[in-house]
């Protein structure tokens, strides 16, 4: 995620910031899923979403 991405972020309301957690948790375990299915062939994918929802819940913690 590039740095004017994570600023943008930091502008979003809580809403929405709780809407991408809860999408990206979706969307990790659907690329868990594909992983034990042997699916998906690119791993990166996964530490992606883990650090989109790492800096999404930083995020709400600090508008907390």
């Amino acid at each position: 995620m590039k740095k004017n991405n994570f600023q943008q972020l930091k502008n979003t309301s809580i809403g929405e910031l709780q809407k991408k957690l809860a999408d990206s948790y979706n969307q990790l375990r659907d690329l868990k899923f594909d992983l034990s299915q042997g699916k998906i062939k690119n791993n990166a994918d996964i530490k992606n979403t883990k650090k989109i929802i790492a800096r999404v819940l930083t995020i709400l913690k600090e508008k907390k």
